[in-house]
């Protein structure tokens, strides 16, 4: 049996029952899995008999489906050769020339709802002007190798995934300089082409640009106004075989939350292709209608799961520490690796780090999320007040307000905002394919109330 054969034969066999004859449910199901990226641009199609036997199903039906592709101008057939899969299907970076209109220049009065990056806490700013007020002991010493940073760190990240349910100790934990360097470094370590990784079609617009760096092929798993897709999830995660699922919580941009029946669901299905489910759970701590998600680790499904978090969300932005959770071994060789690149973190940075997750970590995340939940809900209230023409929930978690805009071009409405005096995202920015759902734009929460209700006053004009 072809490889592509057998991808089809095991996404089909999570087939449910559907609508309509079995040639239509074949095209359909072969065009999902292209859109996504789960089949490739360029592939070789089995043959009619190949790909009926694999499916259990007769010659005609296939040869039915297959028609239906070609008439779609999914498939390129020539005489004496196999179909080949036409359209241009690989999941694609959505970086665009638009991406400099994100940053403000120095000096502008304009409001900035694009901004994702949280203020300083009242804790770090002690930290920085009087360090001795957070550890009287603190002395300056080693040069940021894992020998001489001290265990408070590691040890602070072991209690709190305990705390969550997870049988974590300090040798699992590698230190990196956030979220995004945690992912490039577990990229680096882990992916060689021709690799697959999947993720969410929806996603923060650094990590697509990020996974595509290290050369891996892209699916990505559909998403709606709740989250991910899990049947669809699942079929695509058995067709595309990656070595790597990306998951997020609570998602940026649209702040939903996996929920525990799509989580066990995912994990069983990397589970059967012995890929390993990469959690980012750099803001799962920005719990707003909703609890703090379970930790993917903290389930017994059989998939390897390793864990990415950051204190920036919490924190601080520019407080450029974050982790990663794995088996020791991998630990270890992710930490020498960073150690290689940058020669580790600076010692009295993570050591102050370690006092901050140890001692502070519970109650200036309330102290956060109190602070989003605020300007989230200034900012509905002005929608609503102001009349805005878009669909919004109060997301389960995360510092974004995700507005559907049925309608309206995103990327156009994101000008027209800016020449009224308000920055915003648009949703294509964080598609990873063409096709996904991005009907929208993104409105951070991280400044004052007050900012988000005059950012929103601004955006009614571009509508």
């Amino acid at each position: 049996m072809s490889d592509v054969a057998e991808r089809l034969a095991g996404a089909m066999a999570q087939w449910g029952a559907s609508d309509g004859p079995l040639y239509k449910q074949l095209s359909t199901s072969i065009m999902s899995l292209a859109e996504t990226g789960a089949l490739e641009y360029g592939s070789t199609m089995p043959s009619e008999r190949e790909l009926a036997g694999a499916l259990h199903l007769s010659r005609n039906t296939v040869k039915a489906a297959y028609q239906v592709l070609r008439d779609e101008q999914w498939l390129e057939t020539r005489q004496g050769h196999a179909p080949v899969l036409k359209s241009a299907s690989k999941g694609e970076v959505m970086m665009t020339a638009m991406m400099h209109d994100a940053v403000l220049p120095d000096g502008s009065d304009l409001v900035n709802l694009a901004w994702g990056g949280p203020s300083i806490a009242p804790i770090v700013t002690t930290m920085l002007t009087t360090p001795l007020e957070i550890d009287p002991g603190l002395t300056a010493a080693g040069v940021g190798l894992p020998e001489t940073n001290g265990e408070i760190l590691p040890e602070a990240l072991a209690q709190m995934f305990r705390d969550m349910g997870v049988a974590a100790s300090p040798d699992e934990f590698a230190i990196t300089n956030g979220g995004l360097h945690s992912l490039s470094l577990l990229l680096d370590a882990l992916v060689r082409p021709p690799a697959t990784i999947v993720l969410e079609d929806i996603v923060w617009g650094d990590v697509p640009d990020t996974v595509n760096r290290s050369r891996a092929r892209v699916a990505s798993m559909p998403m709606d106004e709740h989250g991910i897709v899990a049947d669809l999830a699942v079929q695509i995660i058995h067709a595309a075989r990656p070595e790597l699922i990306l998951t997020t919580n609570f998602h940026n941009p649209t702040g939903v939350t996996i929920p525990e029946d799509t989580a066990i669901a995912i994990l069983r299905a990397a589970a059967d292709v012995g890929a390993i489910v990469v959690d980012n759970r750099c803001a799962a701590e920005l719990a707003m209608a909703s609890d703090m998600p379970r930790p993917l680790a903290a389930y017994d499904s059989g998939a390897s799961v390793i864990t990415l978090g950051s204190m920036s969300k919490v924190f601080w932005h520019g407080l450029k520490i974050g982790w990663i959770h794995a088996n020791p071994t991998l630990a270890k060789h992710l930490q020498r690796m960073r150690d290689f690149y940058d020669c580790g973190a600076p010692p009295v940075m993570q050591h102050l780090a370690g006092i901050l997750m140890r001692d502070h970590w519970e109650s200036t995340a309330q102290w956060r999320r109190d602070q989003i939940n605020a300007s989230m809900q200034a900012g509905i209230d002005q929608i609503n007040a102001s009349g805005l023409p878009v669909e919004i929930n109060m997301p389960p978690g995360g510092a974004w307000l995700w507005l559907r805009t049925p309608g309206y071009d995103p990327v156009a409405l994101m000008k027209r905002a800016r020449r009224e005096g308000v920055m915003v995202t648009p949703g294509p920015l964080y598609a990873t394919r063409p096709g996904a759902d991005s009907q929208a734009i993104r409105v951070s929460c991280v400044g004052q109330p007050a900012e988000v209700r005059a950012g929103i006053d601004r955006l009614a004009l571009a509508f």
